[in-house]
């Protein structure tokens, strides 16, 4: 499905995809009825309201990545175009912050920097891991020293995209399993 795309950082010819992580926007809670407070959703809303990303440009194609039902939905907007099943993670499961060879899989909001059709995986869709946020957030929890920090923040500067010689990993992606089954 060829999907022409506006966005500079998601400019590619076949699908773009942003991976989403579960968090929870108020922008895309519904309220409903409740006698405690009539504009206030419930808990379960909450935790079951579909995050869409905070700039979404109407036609923008996206993919958010559920972890709990393990597949891959393809977005054109707020609209579902596709949906692929059975999606397989690291082996260490999913958090926030991953290292070089931690086989997790880094969950976030993403954007692909590099599309390789060729790939031994089939296809490889490369994500901005790790972007200054998560470089950030690795530094104020004392994972990475300031000196790598600031390696990451000057190769974002010089080369607008992410290094992939840190400590926190590099040349992250979302692809098939190419030859394995």
């Amino acid at each position: 499905m060829p999907v022409s795309l506006t966005r500079q950082t998601l400019q590619i010819t076949s699908m773009a995809l942003l991976l989403m992580a579960p968090i929870v926007s108020s922008a895309t809670i519904k309220a409903t009825t409740n006698s405690a407070s009539p504009a206030t959703p419930r808990l379960y809303e909450q935790i079951q309201a579909r995050t869409y990303p905070a700039d979404l440009e109407k036609n923008e194609v996206w993919v958010r990545i559920d972890l709990d039902e393990r597949q891959l939905l393809v977005y054109r907007g707020r609209e579902i175009v596709s949906t692929i099943p059975h999606v397989a993670i690291g082996s260490n499961g999913a958090k926030a912050i991953r290292f070089e060879g931690s086989k997790v899989t880094p969950v976030g909001e993403f954007r692909i920097e590099v599309v390789n059709p060729q790939s031994q995986f089939n296809r490889f869709y490369g994500i901005d891991y790790p972007n200054l946020d998560v470089a950030q957030a690795a530094l104020d929890q004392g994972l990475i020293p300031r000196r790598e920090y600031q390696h990451i923040e000057q190769y974002w500067l010089r080369y607008g995209r992410a290094p992939a010689n840190t400590s926190l990993g590099g040349n992250i992606g979302i692809h098939g399993l190419g030859g394995r089954s």
